[in-house]
């Protein structure tokens, strides 16, 4: 999907919020169960999303103290 697409996705939200509606489709839509399990989707997801942008992992209100830290696996 092309920038312009999702710009045009989501002003057309936008609109929608704005109006209090909801775009229906004609269908129930599916997603192809290899996207959950192919391992170069998996690769491109951590590299244009994980890797590229900071990741939120605490609030500043678990850590409200100078020196407090939080430990975790991600």
């Amino acid at each position: 999907m092309t920038r312009a697409q999702l710009v045009a996705m989501a002003e057309r939200n936008r609109e929608l919020s704005r109006k209090g509606e909801d775009q229906l489709v004609a269908g129930v839509v599916s997603v192809p169960a290899k996207n959950y399990f192919d391992e170069d989707r998996w690769a491109a997801e951590m590299a244009r999303v994980f890797r590229r942008v900071p990741l939120t992992l605490a609030f500043t209100a678990e850590m409200p103290n100078p020196g407090d830290y939080k430990a975790m696996d991600v």
